[in-house]
C-alpha cells in the first residue's frame, strides 16, 4: 500500500471530527486536524495535544482570506513547520487536515512544506515507513490530483460512506 492516503468527502461532512476520534486509537500519530468547535475551525496539534485558533473574525489582524474564511497566519505557519519537521525527522503516522485552495491554487498556506514532504516521501531513498494521511474536500479532489497526482497514492473519494477503520489507513 502507498504510504500516502488521501481522504475526501463533502465540506463539513465530518471528516475532521472522525479523524479526531481516530487519533486516540492509533499509536505514533502526529500532525494536525482542523475540526469545528463553537462554530469556528481550530487546529488541533496531535503531537502537542493542543488547540490553536485557525478561523478568525474578518476584521482580525494577521489573517489570510480564503473564500469566506479568514485563517490565522501564525497557525498556518506553525502547521507548515509541523510538516517541515516531520519531513526532516519522520516519526510515526502523520495527518494533514486539510490541503485546500491556498495550497492547490495559490501555492500558499502549507506550501512549500507540503510539496517538499511529497518529494521526500516518494524519493527512492526515503526512510518514511508510516502512512501520511491528507484530507482534501471533494470539490478540490480533481485539482489536487492534477497538481500532486504524479505520486502513487491511495484515494478514498467518499471516505465517510466507507467502512474504514484507523487500522485500514495507518498500516
Amino acid at each position: 500500500m502507498s504510504p500516502f492516503v488521501v481522504l475526501s468527502d463533502e465540506v463539513q461532512a465530518g471528516k475532521s471530527s472522525l479523524l479526531l476520534k481516530w487519533v486516540n486509537s492509533v499509536d505514533c500519530c502526529t500532525g494536525f486536524i482542523t475540526p469545528r468547535r463553537e462554530g469556528k475551525m481550530f487546529l488541533y496539534s496531535i503531537g502537542e495535544n493542543s488547540w490553536l485558533p485557525y478561523e478568525m473574525e474578518p476584521q482580525s489582524e494577521g489573517t489570510i482570506r480564503v473564500g469566506r474564511y479568514h485563517l490565522n497566519e501564525n497557525t498556518i505557519t506553525k502547521a507548515s513547520l509541523m510538516i517541515q519537521n516531520y519531513s526532516e525527522n519522520p516519526s510515526g503516522h502523520f495527518i494533514i487536515d486539510e490541503v485546500g485552495r491556498l495550497e492547490i491554487h495559490h501555492h500558499r498556506g502549507f506550501e512549500p512544506a507540503f510539496s517538499a514532504l511529497m518529494e521526500k516521501v516518494f524519493n527512492p531513498a526515503s526512510v518514511i515507513q508510516h502512512s501520511i494521511c491528507v484530507v482534501v474536500r471533494k470539490s478540490l479532489l480533481d485539482d489536487f490530483c492534477q497538481k500532486y497526482g504524479g505520486y502513487p497514492m491511495v484515494i478514498y473519494p467518499d471516505f465517510l460512506s466507507l467502512d474504514l477503520s484507523p487500522e485500514t489507513l495507518f498500516m
